[in-house]
């Protein structure tokens, strides 16, 4: 369970499934067959064909005409370039797509099953490890879908950003035509997107920015090492009592020192890339193309590469205060991915691919992978009350709370309070039918809990209200719904709750936090 809708997160867009591809760099009359394709005029790509132009020419973008023929859905085109052996795997430069991942994405199923009686593999994954039945999925195209299939395309294939699945793809996508088909044809609705640790990730991201530059380093001539050198040496004093006449007189010999704080940190950017004040060049025009893709190769490598316990433990130790009494992003968060396809429905507030999974068998109370959070809860969190009521009506258990102890009755009234400016979803809650009151006692009269404590401060609370955890707002640590009802002035459900058997004198509670003494 994340508040945020991180839409960076969401596979289709990490994976540009939109398909917008850079503008051909190629004169259009370099191109006619391109250029036809693009404007879907059958005659001139036959009269072209022959002519005996070049088929498989691309644009500066890698766009074919087979590309073109896919992305309008032409199936009459796409058959002429086929028939004349037009390459089925040929790849765009931004993405790697073929056409078959084209066709799919725009849902051309005609297309598809050309392509692939043509020879176009069903499982050829795009730069992001994406296949066509993952646009497919996307697109919702039972056509399409049910030709991959058929030709051996693995219903439960990973990409690689997430390891999400093509079911995860369509019902984030609220594909239920496509849902149907696909849970018929074997795909798992148990299957988790990968589950990252943010102390973990930022352990890495600092591996390879380190290695990264490192690398960088080890490229450069002396003359720039010594001034990024003498750039973050410490003044002595004589130097710091020249400086002020040498700045007067416009000397450079010691002007590369810092002499502030400012300077200081201003120095330590550019020594981070190499540069100097002395030497402002940066380093890149001393190195080749060749070493700098080195730098950059060897620091994904530094990325992948395991990291060690004590490197998470830094990470996760980081600190938004100067006292050290509030934890930072990843050490506050701790993880986050690990969603069903279930979840992805869920999160988005598509009802129609909620019911096709339930229907399909998927389970009502599957907890996420980072923080047991469930689809019910998922679903308070976010906003979709209408869609929470559903699931209560479907059996779900109201229940189960995450790792924070957070449940679905504290979530209602959390979400409910929560600044519109800062909601995941701002518009969604203008669209639902259920208010929070109705929800909370739907939950009550499902059995929920009324006095269960928050056993962790929720990371989300500081970004719903002043924007971060410094500003002076009640930890939630042991905190209950009355309390949160409490804290917004909600008095109707300060009354619902106190019906339903809330204790008004359950108190909050706060771990004292260990202090360093000099």
């Amino acid at each position: 369970m994340k508040r945020f809708v991180l839409c960076f997160r969401h596979s289709v867009a990490v994976l540009g499934a939109s398909l917008i591809f850079m503008g051909a760099s190629t004169h259009a009359s370099d191109t006619p067959l391109v250029e036809a394709a693009r404007a879907g005029d059958l005659a001139r790509v036959r009269t072209l064909i022959a002519q005996h132009v070049d088929v498989n020419v691309a644009a500066g973008d890698g766009m074919t005409a087979l590309h073109w023929a896919a992305e309008r859905g032409d199936a009459a085109i796409a058959g002429e370039l086929l028939k004349a052996k037009a390459s089925v795997t040929a790849t765009t430069r931004i993405g790697s797509y073929t056409p078959l991942h084209v066709a799919s994405r725009r849902g051309h199923g005609e297309v598809v099953r050309k392509l692939l009686a043509s020879g176009a593999a069903a499982d050829i994954r795009a730069i992001g490890g994406a296949t066509a039945l993952h646009f497919a999925a996307t697109a919702g195209d039972v056509t399409a879908i049910v030709a991959l299939l058929d030709h051996k395309a693995d219903v439960n294939a990973r990409e690689t950003e997430w390891e999400q699945t093509p079911l995860m793809f369509a019902s984030a996508a609220d594909r239920a035509d496509a849902i149907k088909v696909l849970i018929t044809r074997g795909a798992d609705a148990t299957l988790t997107s990968r589950s990252v640790s943010l102390a973990a990730e930022e352990a890495r991201r600092a591996s390879a920015l380190k290695k990264r530059n490192d690398v960088l380093r080890s490229f450069l001539p002396q003359h720039v090492l010594d001034s990024v050198k003498a750039a973050n040496a410490p003044p002595t004093p004589a130097r710091a009592a020249a400086q002020p006449a040498a700045r007067a007189l416009g000397a450079g010999a010691d002007s590369a020192a810092p002499t502030s704080a400012a300077d200081s940190a201003a120095a330590s950017r550019r020594a981070q890339f190499g540069q100097s004040r002395r030497d402002p060049t940066p380093p890149t025009t001393s190195l080749t193309p060749a070493q700098i893709q080195e730098a950059i190769d060897s620091g994904r490598v530094a990325h992948r590469a395991p990291v060690q316990a004590t490197a998470v433990a830094a990470a996760r130790a980081q600190t938004d205060t100067t006292d050290g009494q509030v934890a930072g992003y990843a050490g506050t968060v701790g993880s986050m991915g690990g969603l069903t396809a279930l979840h992805h429905a869920v999160r988005q507030g598509n009802v129609a691919a909620v019911i096709a999974l339930l229907d399909g068998g998927a389970d009502i109370n599957a907890p996420t992978a980072s923080d047991s959070t469930t689809p019910l809860l998922h679903a308070s969190v976010n906003g979709h009350f209408d869609l929470a009521m559903l699931l209560i009506e479907r059996g779900a258990n109201v229940k189960r709370a995450s790792t924070a102890g957070l449940t679905p009755l504290y979530a209602a009234l959390n979400t409910q309070w929560a600044p519109r400016s800062r909601f995941p979803q701002p518009q969604s809650s203008q669209n639902q039918r259920v208010s929070h009151i109705e929800l909370m006692n739907a939950l009550i009269k499902a059995g929920a809990d009324v006095n269960v404590r928050l056993s962790k401060n929720l990371w989300f609370f500081a970004y719903n209200n002043c924007g971060n955890a410094n500003c002076g707002l009640e930890n939630l640590e042991g905190t209950t719904p009355f309390w949160r009802a409490t804290y917004a002035v909600d008095v109707e459900a300060m009354q619902l709750l106190k019906a339903a058997g809330a204790d008004p004198g359950v108190p909050s509670f706060r771990q004292p936090a260990a202090r360093t003494r000099g």
